[in-house]
């Protein structure tokens, strides 16, 4: 079995401090009700608990897209 920093850059504890929808799927896909609901965070990094050798810099935050839980 592996463990997350087997893959990981950096291992952190986060908070989201923003969170958008993004814009909504075609009118097509809505009608077939085949979309996602996207939504982009940004997560602000409260305590860094584990970075491998050489990897980038840790941000003080990130923002990446996130697939809403409905």
């Amino acid at each position: 079995m592996q463990n997350w920093v087997s893959y990981a850059d950096h291992v952190v504890v986060f908070s989201v401090v923003a969170d958008r929808e993004l814009p909504a799927a075609t009118p097509e896909q809505i009608a077939r009700k085949e979309y996602l609901i996207g939504r982009e965070a940004t997560l602000a990094i409260e305590q860094r608990l584990w970075s491998a050798s050489g990897a980038p810099a840790l941000p003080s935050t990130i923002t990446m897209q996130v697939r809403d839980g409905r």
